[in-house]
């Protein structure tokens, strides 16, 4: 079996916009938050397999991240 770094793994590019940060440590957080299975590079980057995005997931993205709930006020009194 031949691997294909271009076809086989997700670039940086994309593990930004499948996380939402470019910090590496907060990629990792988020991909083990997800169950996406990764693995470190010598500079604690995380490499993800393309087919694992789908496959590896314990739950769906819209659950993944989950917003708090804010109450808005205004500071400003009513007039």
């Amino acid at each position: 079996m031949e691997i294909n770094l271009y076809a086989d793994f997700l670039s940086p590019e994309e593990i930004h916009t499948l996380t939402g940060t470019k910090q590496a440590k907060r990629q990792i957080k988020w991909l083990n938050e997800v169950g996406i299975p990764f693995k470190e590079n010598i500079k604690g980057k995380p490499i993800v397999r393309r087919d694992y995005t789908t496959q590896g997931m314990k739950r769906p993205l819209s659950q993944a991240t989950p917003k708090p709930k804010v109450k808005w006020a205004s500071n400003t009194p009513e007039l």
